[in-house]
């Protein structure tokens, strides 16, 4: 293999390390810089963080798979490697975790402030009275574009992100898949050619016992 594929590799184990903590560094001080702007967290806020890790971490392992990629057509030894694959795994699973949690959370909250609760008979009209328990309120552009749009949002970030992080993280097995192609389509080729090389060999040798014709 050539230097520049070494170096290659190489640079890809170090970001496989480093990305993690990078995509976490920038989320934090993304965090604290809109907490001490605005004095809150808003739900589109905790959406872009959880955006910055979950891109931090299919970037790590797509880096980190290659380098494990790399090691094994070189036959070296897989500890470095596999363990920048590991943490970004381990990671990913945490950070699907809580992402999971925060959206049902998200979704719940959204879905409650669609009703509300009466406890003492409100006077109405002369001789009415409003009843008491649970009553719908109608959908505003508040509740839907401050609450349940920012949950489903971070919804489809959850599942781009377990995506991502399974297809990047078995790259590894479609590159066998396809060495394993590329063999069995040579092994037919190899096959038919050893098929249809005797089939001539033996026509042409037929050809050449032939009994000569008496004149």
């Amino acid at each position: 293999m050539s230097k520049s594929a070494a170096a290659k590799a190489r640079r890809n184990l170090a970001l496989g390390y480093s990305l993690p903590i990078i995509g976490g560094a920038v989320a934090l001080i993304f965090g604290l810089v809109v907490s001490d702007l605005w004095g809150t967290l808003d739900i589109w806020v905790w959406n872009i963080i959880q955006l910055i890790l979950g891109a931090s971490f299919v970037w790590g392992t797509r880096v980190s798979t290659q380098a494990f990629n790399h090691s094994i057509a070189g036959g070296k030894k897989l500890g470095a490697t596999k363990g920048a694959r590991n943490l970004n795994f381990v990671l990913g699973i945490i950070w699907a975790g809580v992402v999971t949690i925060m959206t049902f959370v998200d979704l719940s909250n959204a879905v409650s402030k669609l009703s509300g609760w009466r406890s003492v008979n409100n006077p109405g009209k002369v001789g009415q009275t409003v009843p008491t328990g649970q009553y719908l309120k109608p959908l505003t552009n508040d509740v839907l574009f401050g609450s349940f749009f920012p949950a489903f949002v971070l919804l489809l970030i959850l599942l781009s992100g377990i995506f991502l992080l399974m297809s990047e993280r078995n790259t590894e097995k479609f590159l066998k898949l396809a060495e394993m192609r590329a063999e069995w389509d040579k092994y037919r080729a190899e096959s038919k050619a050893s098929k249809e090389a005797p089939a001539s060999g033996k026509g042409s040798k037929a050809k050449s016992h032939e009994p000569a014709t008496k004149e």
